[in-house]
C-alpha cells in the first residue's frame, strides 16, 4: 500500500533582491513529504535548504518573496494563508527544530514555560494537565530529571539537552510533519547519535513525516529513507536513500559524497623522530560555588594529570566530547590560560615557568588555528595586515612581512590580491584559510588546530583538510588537531589521544585505536559515528 503524501511543494521559486549571479534563493522546486518517512535534504551552505524549510513555516525574511509555485498541506495552500491562519498550523500540524537551540530559546524563560506556550496557544487543557504533558514529553526525549529541567533556564543545561528540549517542544502536540534544520551539526558524536535515534524512534511511533536538513552524509546514511540534493536553489537529484548513497547520478552529488572523510587510517609514522613537545602531568582546575548563597567552592578538574609527547612532523588528534578538556589543553600549551600543575616542555624548556617576556620567542614556534575564523579575525584590518601582523611584532620589517603575507596567502589558495580585502568579503571556508595563513606566517614548528573544519560544508572541509596536509608536508611542522569528528581524525592524524572528563583515557596510533579500542568510552565514540556501516562508493578514490 502506498504511503500518504502529507505536503507537496509545487514549482516553488523564491526571488533574491539584488541577487548578483543568482536571481533565486529557490528555483522551480518540486518535493513531496510522505507520512512515516524521513526525507533528508542535502546541500552546501547557500543551496536553499533552510529557505525551503522556512517557506513551509511562513518564516521567510521580509526581503524574500515567493514569486511562483505553491506549498500544499492537506487541502490548503500555506503560501496563500494569512499570518493568523499560519499560526494555527505551526506547532500543531507542522513543527520545526532549529539549528541553534541557544538562539531559538528565550533566555528569560524556563524550559517548562517555553514548552507550555505551545500548549496554551493550541489547547484548552488546564495547568495541571499541561505540566503532566510537559514532564511526559521531557521524559520521552530522555532528558535526565525532567522535574528539574522543567524549571531550568537554557543556559543551565548542556547543548545536547537544549536540543532535546527543542525536540520536546516541537513534538508535544504530535505534529504530522517535523522539520529538523541541522539539529545535530554542533553536537558531540555520542549526543548526535542519541538525537538521531530519538528522532527516528519518535517518527516511527507517531507516523510523522520528517524533513531532515543536513550537509553530513554520515547522518544521511544513518537515518534517511529518501534523499533530495540541492545546489544553488535547485533540486539536482532525488531518490531512495540507498540509490543515492551507493550510485549517485548527478555530478554534484558525486562530488559531495567523494568529499566525505573515509574511516581508513593513515600509515604509522616513524616514531624515532625527536620529541618536540612533552606534556607532563598537566593539571588545570576551575573553582565553582556549591550554590548561589553558598560561600564554599568545589574544584573541577578540566585537565587531570595528562601526559603525551608530540614528535617532529607528527599529528596527534585530541578527541572527545565538549567539556572533556581538549581546548583547555591547547590553551595551556599556548599559555592563554595558566596551568595549575605539571609541566609543558618545548625543546626541553618548561614553558609553564616562563613569564610573558621569556615566552615571547616561543610564541612564534607554537601557533593556533581557531574554530570560529570570523570571530578570531579583526574586521577592521585587511587580510594582508592580519597575516603580516605576527612577523612585524616579532621584529620583521613591514615590507618583508607584507611580501611574505602575499606568499602565504598564495600558498593557502587565496592568491596575493586577497591581501587587500577584508574578512567579511570571504566565505567561511576562505576565512578558515586566512586563519591558517596567519598562523603559518611565523613559520611555526607546532600548529594547534582547534576544530578547524567543524562548521564547514563537507566539500569545503575536504579542501581545507587537503590544504593542511599539503602545507604540513611542505613545511614539516607538527600538529595537535582537536576534533570531535572521528572521520576527520582518521583522515589526518598519526595518533589519537582520547579525552574524557579531563582525563586522557586512551592513546595510540590511529589505526590501533580505531581497530582495537581499549577503553569503554573510546568504544562508545567509535560506535556513535553516524553512518559508520555505510561504505562510501568513492572510498578507493579518497
Amino acid at each position: 500500500m502506498s504511503k500518504k503524501s502529507l505536503l507537496e511543494i509545487q514549482n516553488l521559486s523564491i526571488s533574491l533582491p539584488d541577487g548578483g549571479d543568482r536571481r533565486h534563493a529557490i528555483e522551480n522546486l518540486h518535493l513531496k513529504i510522505i507520512e512515516n518517512e524521513i526525507l533528508c535534504v542535502v546541500g552546501e551552505s547557500g543551496s536553499g535548504k533552510s529557505m525551503m524549510a522556512r517557506s513551509i513555516m511562513g518564516l521567510l525574511p521580509k526581503r524574500l518573496k515567493i514569486t511562483e509555485g505553491k506549498i500544499k498541506f492537506e487541502d490548503r495552500y500555506l503560501n496563500h494563508l494569512k499570518p493568523k491562519q499560519l499560526q494555527e498550523i505551526r506547532g500543531l500540524s507542522i513543527a520545526m527544530i532549529f539549528q541553534e537551540p541557544m538562539s531559538a530559546l528565550n533566555p528569560l524563560h524556563s524550559i517548562g514555560k517555553q514548552i507550555e506556550e505551545v500548549l496554551l496557544l493550541h489547547t484548552s487543557i488546564n495547568k495541571k494537565e499541561r505540566r503532566k504533558r510537559i514532564l511526559e514529553m521531557l521524559s520521552a526525549v530522555h532528558l535526565p530529571d525532567p522535574q528539574q529541567v522543567i524549571h531550568a533556564y537554557p543556559h543551565e543545561i548542556s547543548g545536547g539537552q537544549r536540543q532535546r528540549a527543542m525536540i520536546a517542544m516541537a513534538l508535544i502536540l504530535e505534529p504530522k510533519i517535523l522539520i529538523a534544520d541541522e539539529p545535530t551539526t554542533a553536537l558531540d558524536v555520542t549526543t548526535q547519535a542519541q538525537i538521531l535515534k530519538l528522532i527516528r524512534d519518535l517518527q516511527i511511533e507517531k507516523q510523522t513525516g520528517v524533513i531532515f536538513i543536513t550537509h553530513d552524509f554520515g547522518v544521511v546514511a544513518e537515518i534517511a529513507d529518501r534523499i533530495a540534493v540541492m545546489k544553488d536553489g535547485q533540486l539536482v537529484e532525488e531518490n531512495e536513500a540507498q540509490v543515492i548513497l551507493n550510485s549517485p547520478k548527478h555530478i554534484y552529488t558525486q562530488e559531495l559524497i567523494r568529499s566525505v572523510p573515509d574511516l581508513k587510517t593513515p600509515k604509522l609514522l616513524d616514531s624515532s623522530k625527536p620529541v618536540l613537545l612533552k606534556v607532563d602531568n598537566l593539571e588545570k582546575t576551575y573553582k565553582r560555588r556549591r550554590g548561589i548563597l553558598s560561600s564554599s567552592k568545589s574544584e573541577i578538574y578540566a585537565v587531570n594529570k595528562i601526559q603525551f609527547t608530540l614528535r617532529e612532523g607528527e599529528t596527534i588528534g585530541l578527541v572527545g566530547e565538549s567539556g572533556s578538556g581538549k581546548s583547555t589543553v591547547a590553551r595551556c600549551i599556548l599559555k592563554l590560560v595558566s596551568s595549575d600543575g605539571g609541566a609543558i616542555f618545548y625543546k626541553k624548556e618548561d614553558i609553564t615557568q616562563m613569564d610573558r617576556k621569556a615566552m615571547m620567542p616561543y610564541r612564534r614556534d607554537i601557533q593556533m588555528v581557531f574554530q570560529d575564523p570570523y570571530g578570531s579575525l579583526n574586521p577592521r584590518l585587511t587580510v594582508g595586515q592580519m597575516v603580516a601582523q605576527g612577523p612585524i611584532i616579532h621584529g620583521e620589517k613591514k615590507i618583508k612581512a607584507f611580501q611574505k603575507a602575499e606568499e602565504i596567502l598564495d600558498l593557502v589558495g587565496l592568491g596575493p590580491l586577497s591581501a587587500n580585502r577584508y574578512p567579511h568579503e570571504f566565505s567561511g571556508g576562505q576565512r578558515q584559510r586566512i586563519g591558517i595563513a596567519r598562523a603559518l606566517a611565523l613559520d611555526p614548528k607546532i600548529l594547534i588546530a582547534d576544530e578547524p573544519v567543524s562548521a564547514l560544508d563537507v566539500s569545503i572541509q575536504a579542501q581545507v583538510l587537503k590544504l593542511l596536509g599539503q602545507i604540513k608536508q611542505k613545511l614539516n611542522f607538527s600538529m595537535l588537531f582537536i576534533t570531535h569528528d572521528l572521520r576527520v581524525a582518521a583522515q589526518v592524524c598519526d595518533k589519537i589521544a582520547v579525552m574524557y572528563q579531563g582525563n586522557l583515557v586512551e592513546m595510540g596510533s590511529t589505526g590501533k585505536v580505531f581497530e582495537d579500542p581499549q577503553h569503554e568510552y573510546t568504544k562508545s565514540l567509535l560506535e556513535s559515528i553516524p553512518g559508520r556501516n555505510w561504505i562510501n562508493p568513492y572510498a578507493k578514490d579518497l
